[in-house]
């Protein structure tokens, strides 16, 4: 018994490091994003530029994220295939969308809350939104990969 208790907690333990690990990961990403590098190695730039910087990236992804959903549209505007729905998964997609976009809202607002004041609350806050983009391009991808594609 105490081997399977113990078997237990250490795959629990591994499982919660490892998504402390992805986490991280995410979180840290836009920081050091070679888009933001390259732009301030251009503009010569300190914090001012790496905030205009972010700023141009979190445009970036914006206007990736609209050309992905313009296609996913697209594909859910046809029939699909057998037993699908897509005039049901286009208006589900539209209300996830808008959902996630104010949870990113409020989510990235906390760290103005718990920032306070400084030079570097912009550049973190804007940070917060970039790991957010990066991640739902990321799975706005693999949807219209492995599941509107033609197979």
């Amino acid at each position: 018994m105490l081997r399977i208790a113990i078997a237990l907690f250490l795959t629990v333990a591994s499982c919660f490091a490892a998504a402390d690990e992805v986490t991280a990961r995410v979180h840290s990403t836009s920081e050091w994003d070679p888009r933001v590098l390259d732009c301030i190695k251009r503009q010569n730039g300190g914090i001012l530029e790496r905030g205009e910087c972010q700023g141009e990236l979190i445009r970036q992804l914006k206007r990736e994220q609209r050309t992905i959903l313009g296609q996913i549209g697209k594909s859910l505007s046809g029939s699909g295939r057998d037993l699908t729905d897509y005039r049901s998964a286009a208006k589900g997609l539209t209300v996830a969308q808008a959902n996630w976009e104010k949870f990113v809202r409020a989510d990235c607002e906390i760290i103005g809350d718990v920032f306070g004041q400084g030079t570097d609350l912009g550049p973190t806050g804007d940070a917060c939104v970039v790991d957010h983009y990066k991640l739902r391009n990321a799975q706005l991808r693999l949807l219209q990969r492995d599941y509107l594609n033609d197979r």
